[in-house]
């Protein structure tokens, strides 16, 4: 039975900068969750692309990745495989009336019974989602913030 994880940040930066970011993946290059992330074949963000990182968090892990969909400024669908598991994930790009952009992720885990790292995949899975849209969101609003001074 699949396991189903959701979280959303909204970010005072717009919605095209916001993706940017997003889609920079240098700026991940062993930094937070990250250790080396880098494109093993295709294009970048190209639907059949795939991506290979090393995962610090909660443990690590090394994690490939498949895009399954790409639409600049809006959405962008992962398919996920590390360590037996598989994950499917969404993130939705989506401008906020008052000015900025709400990310939303959606991410599904199928088959998951192990234990992972002393935690339970669930509560790792939860931890890395949040942890990853919580430093994204900080790029976002110091991207922002930069642009609001001139700097």
């Amino acid at each position: 039975m699949p396991h189903r994880h959701f979280y959303e940040v909204q970010t005072s930066c717009e919605r095209p900068e916001a993706f940017a970011i997003y889609c920079d993946i240098a700026r991940w290059q062993n930094r937070g969750i990250y250790g080396n992330i880098h494109w093993v074949e295709g294009e970048p963000w190209r639907v059949g692309s795939r991506l290979e990182f090393d995962l610090r968090f909660p443990g690590f892990l090394k994690v490939r990745q498949v895009v399954s969909t790409f639409e600049r400024n809006s959405r962008v669908g992962l398919i996920t495989h590390a360590s037996g598991i598989t994950l499917h994930t969404n993130l939705m790009f989506s401008a906020v009336p008052v000015g900025g952009t709400r990310i939303e992720a959606s991410l599904e885990a199928v088959g998951i019974t192990a234990i992972l790292f002393g935690f339970a995949i669930d509560t790792a899975i939860d931890q890395t989602l949040r942890r990853f849209l919580d430093d994204l969101k900080h790029d976002c609003d110091s991207f922002a913030a930069s642009e609001a001074t001139g700097d």
